[in-house]
């Protein structure tokens, strides 16, 4: 059963570098810094991550270090409850570009697991997807219902694709048709103010 994502589990929102460790979004306007390569890029980001699942915000903040394991691509906690980082990719119509949300999903203790063993195997592609339930709160699109999901495990040095089980939700419908570049644009700016300074 999927974890119901409450306003109290909103999650600090980051840039991402989609395809590897996530960033920090320094933003000044019309441009963005990466904290990745250090340097500042013209342009909306189009690609924003999550600091850690929605259900680790429900954790008191001084039991988290004694029940949660995290890392930027992986959390456990209490040692039930595993989560993994992929890109979920939505077409811009009429463009190259993608609009790519970096966010956690969950995943059985098994699968958590076979993920470790294949964290540095070449031809880890060719592994079955993996189900799981979406475990972040993402901007401009509202639920209080679980999110299925599928997790495809990609290349070394590439975070899973997070495909959405086909549904009547938003984002379901956006991965599958896509969105203009004026919502891009919308999304941009909705993830942009919730988003939290570089660190130094």
């Amino acid at each position: 059963m999927g974890v119901l994502l409450g306003q109290s589990s909103r999650s600090t929102i980051r840039s991402v570098e989609p395809t590897r460790k996530g960033t920090w979004l320094e933003p000044i306007k019309n441009k963005y810094r990466c904290a990745t390569c250090g340097k500042w890029h013209e342009g909306p980001a189009l690609a924003y991550g999550f600091e850690a699942p929605a259900v680790y915000y429900q954790i008191p903040a001084e039991q988290r270090q004694d029940r949660c394991e995290l890392s930027s691509d992986t959390c456990a906690i209490d040692m039930k409850h595993f989560f993994i980082v992929g890109n979920l990719e939505i077409p811009i119509i009429g463009r190259r570009q993608k609009f790519v949300w970096s966010p956690w999903v969950s995943l059985s203790e098994k699968n958590f697991k076979r993920v470790g063993e294949l964290w540095e195997q070449p031809g880890r592609e060719t592994e079955p997807p993996y189900f799981g339930w979406l475990s972040s709160i993402i901007p401009g699109y509202p639920t209080s219902e679980p999110i299925a999901t599928r997790v495809h495990t990609r290349m070394l040095g590439i975070r899973p694709r997070i495909e959405l089980e086909p549904t009547e939700f938003q984002l379901s419908k956006d991965q599958v048709n896509g969105i203009t570049w004026e919502r891009a644009l919308e999304l941009d700016a909705m993830a942009m103010h919730a988003s939290k300074p570089a660190r130094k």
